[in-house]
């Protein structure tokens, strides 16, 4: 019983580096089920004000200029070492190359 002070592990250390709603992300769109970070790189957020829909990438390298896609997703998420992203709607997968604005690959679940 007790804490084992040679224990090799130590907690992981967190420090805020960005306040989402400084960059204009509605504070009703920040949850678990709203926003994805696959890695320190990138932060998906889906966003739905109204009618409107979009995904917002922050790029943590330059997270006060977020991308602000017109895209309706069940879910989002950045590949952790490019800008590439794949959506989710329905039974539907979408990975599109976000620097060359093409769609790599699609694909219905049946």
């Amino acid at each position: 019983s007790g804490i084992n002070a040679e224990w090799p592990l130590r907690p992981g250390r967190f420090q805020e580096h960005l306040q989402l709603t400084n960059i204009s992300i509605n504070s009703a769109n920040i949850g678990f089920s709203m926003i994805t970070m696959e890695s320190d790189k990138f932060i998906c957020i889906r966003e739905k004000n109204g009618d409107q829909s979009q995904v917002v990438i922050v790029d943590m390298a330059d997270p006060n200029n977020p991308i602000r896609r017109p895209i309706s997703a069940d879910s989002a998420i950045m590949n952790p070492s490019s800008k590439v992203i794949a959506l989710k709607a329905g039974r539907t997968l979408q990975i599109f190359n976000l620097e060359m604005k093409s769609k790599i690959k699609a694909h219905v679940s049946n």
